[in-house]
């Protein structure tokens, strides 16, 4: 059995996490293969842990024009028995429902775009859904489960949210009155 390319695979994933490639323990280990999961793991995780510590790092540059466009509605809260209605309040919780509910919220910068992400939470405080409300009109523009998948209470989350409209003419129009 050829694992050279293992043992490879297991020297760069050692040279990342920084562990003594001169070290027999790490470079000859008893089971390759094993060695070879279990570093590669931790190297996985050592990436997805740089890149969000990078992301957040870039959310904080993109934090005070965010404050600047949308200010007025983060205090904006509500719900009903179900569900409780919150709009995202800063450029790091982008990142972090992004992150929690594996889709493209952060990534695609809805924190820069012309509408208000909101964040729908059961009573457990479980991410249920997140929202897209148009600035326009106040009317939903998607509500995406985790994954992208539509939630299963999806008509009562929209209903819901857009019931609400009027708290979010409120808010832009106290702002317009203090400016």
């Amino acid at each position: 059995m050829n694992d050279a390319g293992l043992w490879y695979d297991l020297l760069e994933a050692l040279e990342y996490l920084k562990l003594d490639t001169r070290n027999a323990h790490f470079v000859c280990p008893p089971d390759l293969k094993a060695a070879h999961d279990r570093y590669t793991r931790r190297m996985q995780r050592a990436k997805e842990q740089e890149e969000l510590r990078r992301q957040r790092e870039e959310a904080a540059k993109k934090e005070a024009d965010y404050k600047a466009k949308k200010g007025c509605f983060l205090g904006v809260c509500f719900g009903n028995k179900s569900f409780r209605v919150t709009v995202l309040q800063s450029v790091a919780e982008f990142v972090e429902e992004g992150k929690a509910m594996h889709h493209c919220v952060y990534a695609n910068e809805y924190f820069a775009s012309d509408c208000l992400i909101l964040s729908v939470r059961d009573t457990r405080n479980k991410r249920v859904a997140t929202v897209e409300l148009s600035l326009k009109n106040f009317k939903v523009v998607q509500c995406r489960a985790a994954c992208n998948k539509r939630p299963e209470r999806y008509s009562e989350i929209v209903k819901l949210v857009e019931s609400h409209a009027e708290d979010f003419r409120k808010a832009r129009t106290q702002k317009r009155k203090t400016a």
